[in-house]
């Protein structure tokens, strides 16, 4: 009987502890099945606190310089191969690379020897065809007053004034002989053509220097030239005269100023471009032939015009887009615009000065989103 009461009493125990059991399991998982919805609704409350950022740039009237950047590579003004008219030995040497040299200067002696006794015998020469001359004319003189007398006959008349013209000719020989002689001596000197730079030096002294072979190149490198290629749909932006900036890379915190001095006529078929030529003061010859460089023309300066930063302005299905903000909301705006240079652009039509356009923010932000505001070049 006792047993009996114990086994009833521990049965008893055993489906108490399975309820209880069964009933903790329900209120955890009523609290596990909870806990996403509360974080779906803190997530809900926040998504509708927190906006998109966008940067703007309010449209402000101003003037703008409209620029041109091209690049290119500098080039001497004027570059000269120094070559002798004659052949010679070279005996005097006056320069070496990297001078500077003026128009003029004697650079280089040729030796002189066989020109030199040239000269001397063509002078020989002429004092004496001077000499005749000087007694044909005496003598004519002489014959043609008797001959006038009728004291002496016409043959013997026209055989002294015969001499006398064969006197005159032979002296005008004797002074161009001369002259060449003398042309042929000064081309053992050589001297610089321009003003300029030695660039190269080809000769050593005792060589012989001959006709068609450089002893030198001289280049002039003040002014220096820029030359660049334009688009051909820049031509009509571009004239000669025109302002241009020009920046290398062997000195970045400088920039040089110059102006255009040539437009080619012609298009390069290589790279369907349109040659520019900048001449540059180089007082200072810091640019050296050979740098690449690149320049920037002032095409036009406008005043007083509606600008925003070119960022601000979208392509969209072939029309041009600027989103305004107002009012917190975004609005997209059909926009006209006008020249513009590296940084800003100018809007003709579509916008008002004040308005903010986005200049920085989400990718495909629509209109009508409303969006927190920061300005433009706070960050940047």
């Amino acid at each position: 009987m006792k047993n009996g009461k114990l086994v009833i009493l521990l049965a008893s125990l055993l489906i108490f502890s399975l309820v209880i059991s069964g009933c903790s399991s329900q209120s955890e998982q009523a609290v596990a099945d909870s806990e996403p919805k509360k974080q779906e609704s803190v997530q809900q409350e926040d998504s509708k606190d927190s906006k998109l950022v966008v940067q703007v740039a309010e449209a402000t009237r101003d003037d703008l310089k409209v620029e041109l950047d091209f690049t290119g590579e500098l080039a001497a003004y004027r570059e000269v191969n120094l070559v002798p008219e004659i052949s010679g030995v070279v005996r005097e040497i006056k320069f070496e690379e990297n001078d500077q040299v003026n128009k003029g200067q004697l650079l280089l002696k040729l030796d002189q020897a066989m020109e030199q006794a040239e000269v001397e015998k063509v002078e020989g020469n002429l004092e004496v065809a001077k000499s005749r001359l000087d007694n044909a004319r005496k003598k004519f003189k002489r014959i043609k007053s008797l001959y006038e007398k009728n004291v002496i006959s016409k043959s013997e008349y026209d055989s002294t004034k015969s001499k006398y013209e064969v006197a005159r000719a032979q002296l005008k020989q004797a002074k161009a002989s001369l002259n060449s002689a003398e042309t042929q001596l000064n081309k053992t000197t050589i001297e610089s053509p321009i003003k300029g730079v030695i660039a190269q030096k080809r000769v050593e002294l005792g060589e012989m220097a001959t006709t068609g072979n450089p002893v030198a190149k001289i280049v002039q490198l003040r002014p220096l030239e820029f030359e660049g290629s334009i688009s051909t749909t820049d031509l009509t932006k571009v004239e000669v005269g025109q302002s241009v900036t020009v920046e290398v890379d062997s000195y970045p915190e400088r920039t040089f100023t110059g102006e255009v001095n040539k437009v080619a006529p012609t298009v390069n078929p290589s790279n369907r471009g349109l040659k520019v030529t900048v001449q540059l003061a180089n007082e200072e010859l810091l640019l050296k032939p050979g740098m690449f460089a690149a320049g920037r023309i002032l095409v036009d300066e406008l005043e007083n015009v509606l600008v925003v930063p070119k960022a601000a302005v979208k392509e969209q299905n072939s029309s041009q887009q600027i989103l305004v903000v107002k009012n917190g909301t975004v609005e997209n705006r059909d926009v006209e615009t006008g020249p513009a240079n590296n940084n800003r652009i100018v809007v003709t039509e579509g916008l008002k000065p004040g308005e903010k356009a986005v200049v920085r923010g989400p990718a495909n932000l629509q209109s009508g989103t409303e969006v927190e505001v920061t300005e433009w070049g706070e960050t940047e």
